[in-house]
């Protein structure tokens, strides 16, 4: 739940606001970050996920999420028009605190089962990242689920 607050620079023409990151396909979801007092958004375009400031609409922090990939040119969008490749394309967000941690979860979008070429050789998975004090991911992304 997003506490009472005013959210129109969200959506508003401010070119350091969440409108200016939607340039195709579209958002993909959002959370509220309780412990840091942010929104979490993912982006289809590009498969990054931003931290918003949810009084201004500001974007705080902008990141691109892996997947575990090593490989770069795998790992990241290729900044062409369009969806981000399947792999790339984070959904589902959650923030959670357990003990003193608090983790951003959210999945990977790999294969819509309606086209499913080999049922076997593809899975949708859920990945979280520990939050730092101020909210932003740091050390390794951690597979939590293949779903």
């Amino acid at each position: 739940r997003i506490p009472n607050k005013t959210l129109s620079g969200l959506w508003g023409p401010n070119p350091n606001s969440l409108f200016s990151i939607k340039t195709g396909p579209g958002l993909g979801d959002l959370t509220y970050n309780k412990y840091h007092d942010f929104v979490y958004v993912s982006n289809f375009e590009d498969g990054h996920i931003y931290k918003i400031n949810p009084n201004s609409g500001n974007i705080i922090f902008d990141w691109d999420p892996t997947f575990g990939e090593t490989n770069p040119s795998v790992a990241f969008d290729n900044g062409g028009v369009g969806f981000a490749v399947r792999g790339q394309r984070p959904w589902g967000l959650g923030v959670f605190k357990i003990g003193a941690e608090v983790r951003l979860y959210y999945s990977n979008w790999k294969v819509d089962a309606r086209e499913r070429n080999n049922p076997l050789s593809e899975f949708n998975e859920i990945w979280s990242v520990q939050l730092d004090n101020n909210g932003n991911p740091i050390g390794s992304e951690k597979l939590e689920i293949v779903i």
